[in-house]
């Protein structure tokens, strides 16, 4: 059977596009175009290009060309920037013109905010492919985050907006590319654009309050940066924006309330971009992986939490904490046939330690399964005959099976053993 290629959209290294956490927390950079009073060349213009089709490559690199980009892919999914890095340039060595190739290749240079490199990956793409929506935006948010060139962002989003004329990612970087060279009409109105198409981004609404509080509209701008806040909460420059808003309006009591908000969310951003950063460098180190899940739980995010938590388990599948904290966030959220299995774990790596009964029996008794919990209970109470906590569990798992004598002499026990 032939190769065939199908150009993918691998959605882990999405691009940052402009997001609110990446600004710097500086007014300078909120509320100054970082390319005041440079030169630009405004010409971006890209042609179609015919592409050569995987049967001009030849039956050997055919397979050579399908082996490396089927590897980008998979080190993508296991996170692995490195590797996708590696395989995506080698791939494009074999097939120059292949567009998706330069797209997944921008995104990676991107993440390592290597912006340079990102935008000529980019630029590849389009040169290659100048229908290929996603690399619109892509350009446009290297242009304007890092190189100081939003007049190119400008023109080239007109081109993908003559494409793609419903895309609202576009609307939003064309209002923040027209923020910066001053036209704030203009950008009102793309930004407008933008959340007719997409009403639940809370960063479109934040380039908006900008608009407006740069316009000394401080009442729209609080309305703006209010809903950028009711989207996107945990994120810190909105925060700060309503705070000098309400400042300027007078609103003391506010802009107070809001300036600490704001540095108590900003100092959880530096922690998770410290953890991220140290992923990055070196992802083969489990402790990396297992100090970022512990973060994302305590910003509550049990989702990426657990996804990250697996990527540690399986960089050292042997380590205790690891399963211990697995079970403790799948019991958390009653997922209880994982909480089970996680808890199996940590007893058959340390069957000495009684905790990993406690929690096992307690995920029995949740799940309502209560003469296994009693049998799990017991033994643990064989382990640690002095720990008050087991036999106070023992007690309730007795009473649910209806053994109220044996119910009421593990609560006595639990009793005497407390006031210890």
């Amino acid at each position: 059977m032939a190769f065939r290629i199908v150009s993918k959209r691998i959605t882990w290294f999405q691009f940052p596009v402009v997001s609110i956490g990446s600004f710097l927390l500086c007014a300078v950079i909120l509320l100054l175009p970082v390319d005041q009073g440079r030169p630009q060349n405004t010409d971006v213009s890209f042609k179609s290009n015919s592409v050569k089709t995987i049967s001009q490559l030849g039956p050997d690199k055919r397979k050579v060309f399908a082996k490396l980009y089927d590897r980008g892919a998979r080190a993508i999914m296991q996170q692995n920037a490195k590797e996708a890095l590696e395989a995506f340039q080698q791939a494009a060595t074999v097939w120059p013109e292949h567009p998706d190739v330069h797209y997944q290749l921008g995104v990676l240079y991107q993440n390592q905010s290597l912006w340079q490199e990102a935008a000529q990956h980019f630029q590849k793409t389009l040169q290659h492919d100048s229908a290929y929506v996603e690399a619109y935006p892509a350009l446009a948010h290297a242009y304007i985050r890092a190189l100081a060139r939003s007049a190119n962002a400008v023109v080239l989003l007109q081109q993908g907006l003559n494409i793609h004329p419903q895309h609202a990612l576009m609307y939003r970087l064309l209002g923040t590319a027209y923020r910066f060279q001053h036209q704030l009409n203009d950008a009102q109105e793309a930004l407008q654009q933008s959340i007719r198409l997409n009403p639940t981004d809370g960063e479109t609404y934040y380039q908006q309050g900008i608009v407006h509080f740069k316009k000394r509209n401080d009442d729209l701008a609080i309305k703006s940066l209010k809903k950028a806040i009711q989207f996107e909460s945990d994120t810190s420059p909105p925060y700060y924006m309503l705070a000098q808003a309400y400042m300027r309006n007078g609103d003391r009591k506010n802009a107070e309330a809001f300036q600490k908000l704001f540095k108590r969310i900003h100092r959880q951003s530096e922690k998770m971009f410290l953890l991220k950063r140290a992923v990055d460098v070196n992802p083969s180190n489990s402790q990396n992986w297992y100090r970022l899940a512990q973060a994302y739980f305590e910003n509550q995010d049990l989702g990426s939490g657990l996804d990250v938590l697996n990527r540690a388990i399986q960089l050292q599948p042997e380590n205790l904490s690891y399963h211990q904290l697995r079970g403790k966030v799948y019991l958390q959220v009653q997922a209880l046939d994982y909480a089970i299995d996680a808890f199996q774990t940590v007893i058959g790596l340390e069957p000495s330690q009684v905790a990993g009964y406690i929690n096992l029996g307690m995920c029995y008794y949740l799940k309502e399964d209560y003469s296994k919990s009693v049998e799990v209970f017991l033994t643990a109470k064989e382990m640690d005959p002095e720990n008050p906590g087991v036999h106070l569990n023992l007690a309730n798992a007795y009473s649910q099976v209806g053994d109220r004598r044996r119910a009421q002499e593990a609560y006595h026990i639990h009793q005497s053993l407390k006031g210890r």
